[in-house]
C-alpha cells in the first residue's frame, strides 16, 4: 500500500518585508485626500521607520499603511474636520464676525437687531 504524504498547501501570496522602492503613489495620496488624511509625507515615514524597526511583513503594504493612517500610527491626530460655529440666534455660520453674549455667540446681524 502506498501512502501519500500531502504536503500543506503553500499559499501563492506570502507576507514580505517592506518593499524596496515602496513609496507614496497618486492612489494612497488620493485616498488619503477623499478621507481628509493630512500630513501624509510624515505619516509615511513614520510608518515605513516602525515597519523597519520591528520587522513586519504584510501581504498588501498599500493596505498596511491605509490602516495605519486610519488608527494614527504616527501620532499627529485624528483627520481633519471643519467644525463650523453657528450664531444661538439664528443658527447661520458664523462667518463675517460675532459677538460673545450671556446668550451664546451672536452674528452681526443678530446682535444689532437683539
Amino acid at each position: 500500500m502506498n501512502v501519500v504524504q500531502l504536503q500543506p498547501k503553500r499559499r501563492t501570496n506570502e507576507p514580505t518585508y517592506l518593499p524596496e522602492g515602496f513609496m507614496l503613489n497618486d492612489m494612497l495620496r488620493a485616498w488619503a485626500k477623499s478621507r481628509a488624511i493630512t500630513r501624509l509625507d510624515e505619516r509615511f515615514e513614520h510608518f515605513t521607520d516602525i515597519c523597519l524597526a520591528k520587522g513586519y511583513k504584510y501581504l498588501s503594504w498599500e493596505a498596511a499603511f491605509r490602516n495605519a493612517c486610519r488608527q494614527d500610527w504616527a501620532k499627529l491626530g485624528p483627520p481633519s474636520q471643519v467644525i463650523q460655529v453657528q450664531c444661538s440666534k439664528c443658527h447661520k455660520p458664523l462667518i463675517n464676525g460675532h459677538t460673545n453674549t450671556s446668550q451664546g455667540k451672536l452674528c452681526n446681524e443678530c446682535y444689532a437687531n437683539r
